[in-house]
Parts: C-alpha cells; structure tokens; sequence
C-alpha cells in the first residue's frame, strides 16, 4: 500500500526512512500549560513512553537504503529519498537517520525552490487498526552550525486524511500535529484540526513553551486522547526531556468516529510556503528511537 507523490501533492509531508518492530501507546488535550517536573505514572503528568503499550519501533539498518527500507515497511506518499541516508554513530545501537536541506530548499510543494527535507506517511504493521490515545516518541538533535531561520516541520502524529499545506479539513477529514521550529529553535506544535482558529493553515500550539537546542539529542512526546464526536475535549500533551511543556483539553480532532489516531506523519522541510523560509545554508538533522505506543484496549 504505497503511492509517491508528485510534485505539488508533496506539499502536505515530510521526511524519514527505516526498518521495524513492534509493540503499543497513548495521547490526550486542555489548555496550554508549562508543567512542573513530571509526576505520577498514569495521571497525564508522567512522559507518555513510560506507561503506554509499543506498537512498533523503526529500526535503521545501514546496509540497505532509506528508500529501500521505506518501500519495503509500505510506507505512503513517500517523497525526498534522496535527502535521506542512515548514518553510523560511534558507540550508538544502530544507525540514525539523517535528512539534508540544500541552501534555498522550503516546502517541497514550491516547484521554483530545491527539494529540502523528505516525508511519508507510516501507519505500521499490516492490520493495524487506528487507536483513540496514542504517543509518538522520538529524538532529534540540530547540529552546533544548524540556522534555523524563519522555521521548519519535524514529523508529528496524524488521523484520517491527514490534513497539511493548506488542505481544507471537510474535504480532507482528519487531522495533524506536526512540530515546528522558529527563529531561533522556538518550539511549537503546528495543528491541522477541525476547530483550529487559521482558517487556512495550521494553529499554532504552545509556541515558546519549549526550545530546540543544537549541538545534542532532545527527546518529544507527543500524547493525544481523541474528542467524543461533536464534542471539545480531546487531549494533546507534549514532553521535551521528560519535562511536560504542553497540555491542552479542548481539541476537536474529529467530527466522526470514523476518524482514528493513524499514525507517523514523518514530515520535515524548511517552511512556510515562500522563499523567506527557505533554509539559509547546505544543512541537515538527525532523527533515532521513533515509537508509536498506545493504550492498552
């Protein structure tokens, strides 16, 4: 189950490549917050990949290809391979992955700009039914030289069409909650759902409440408890470092319950959908340790 896109179809995702196991995990939404330091297991304080189930986990494996890792799990709407490769790390349990941004890339869905960052849409094994409370957990590291710019995407969760780059969420129902950098590694998640205020775009979440710092490896999770169809209170929690920094309680990420947590939007480029965001210089980021985990049924 596998499909590329093409040029501007690519505008929606965003970027990875891997091999897998398995296991399960959790999610949830209120008003945003800056948490103190985490507390008890199952109350919504505690990082949500300490107390939920692993689904799957994408294992990189250096001796073969992204692309070909990436095909081979059916990976959907797969797009920059060539700015993907795994890298051996010194003392590291495996690969990572690395994604490069040429100099003036920005939103793959800009025809004019180079192709920066890569993307796909990963729901996991064959048979997988979608969850309601679901946990993405994975690292990131900026290098020291990294130039954020105005700001890009980093992969997040998403359900149903999984909406991005301007879609219009009634004729694409679902949702996404990527990450986003700004200037300076201000840190914030970039909502497509069905009650965001941008009547356009995504909402901007919690943005300043945490910060991307180069030079080491920051671990998220993002939580997220699905609404009760017509009804506002669907949960997000974010954790940088085990430090929550987020929580919201009024999220509608579904009119129908139909509409399921799905899975990994890896998504990641500079933008922003002009050349003001386009990425400042030749550089890259690395990714380790993705997991989906859920709630037990």
């Amino acid at each position: 189950m596998r499909k590329r896109e093409s040029g501007a179809a690519r505008r929606s995702l965003a970027a990875a490549s891997f091999a897998l196991t398995c296991g399960l995990c959790s999610l949830s939404s209120a008003q945003v917050t800056v948490a103190a330091p985490i507390a008890a297991a199952h109350d919504g304080s505690a990082a949500c990949a300490t107390h939920l189930r692993e689904i799957w986990a994408l294992q990189l494996d250096a001796r073969r290809s992204p692309a070909a890792t990436l095909e081979a799990l059916g990976v959907e709407h797969l797009w920059g391979t060539r700015n993907m490769r795994f890298v051996e790390v010194p003392g590291a349990a495996g690969a990572v992955l690395e994604v490069s941004f040429p100099k003036g890339s920005i939103n793959p869905g800009n025809a004019q700009a180079p192709t920066g960052g890569a993307g796909f849409l990963y729901r996991g094994p064959v048979g997988r039914r979608d969850d309601t409370h679901a946990c993405l957990s994975y690292e990131v590291m900026f290098p020291e030289q990294f130039e954020f710019g105005r700001g890009g995407k980093l992969p997040g969760l998403y359900g149903g069409a999984a909406p991005s780059g301007g879609a219009n969420i009634r004729e694409h129902p679902g949702f996404s909650l990527r990450y986003m950098w700004r200037s300076g590694g201000v840190g914030e998640i970039y909502a497509y759902v069905p009650n965001k205020k941008n009547p356009v775009y995504g909402e901007s979440i919690g943005r300043g409440r945490f910060s991307f710092v180069r030079g080491r490896w920051l671990r998220l999770e993002q939580q997220i408890i699905l609404n009760q169809p017509q009804m506002a209170d669907g949960v997000l929690r974010v954790w940088e470092d085990g430090v929550q920094v987020i929580e919201r309680q009024d999220i509608v990420y579904r009119t129908d319950a139909a509409v399921g947590i799905s899975g990994l939007m890896f998504s990641t480029f500079f933008g922003g959908h002009d050349a003001t965001w386009a990425s400042p210089q030749d550089q890259s980021i690395r990714f380790r340790n993705i997991r989906l985990l859920a709630q037990d049924p």
